[in-house]
């Protein structure tokens, strides 16, 4: 089993701050709009699959034979 980390976002920096306050140390706190949270986290979920396929092929090519 793991540490799940926990992301809390809210457009009241209260809600965050309660959480922390709270002892949930594995909590990361983020004081925005929701709406942007999202498209953010979205751009950076497909560069990273993005990324990750780049090196698949580059692993792929060089593995294949001469």
């Amino acid at each position: 089993m793991r540490e799940l980390p926990t992301i809390c976002v809210d457009s009241s920096e209260f809600v965050v701050s309660k959480l922390k306050d709270r002892g949930t140390h594995q909590a990361f706190g983020v004081v925005t709009n929701a709406q942007d949270f999202m498209h953010i986290l979205k751009l950076y979920v497909e560069r990273e699959l993005t990324d990750r396929k780049a090196e698949r092929a580059a692993g792929q090519t060089s593995k294949a034979p001469v």
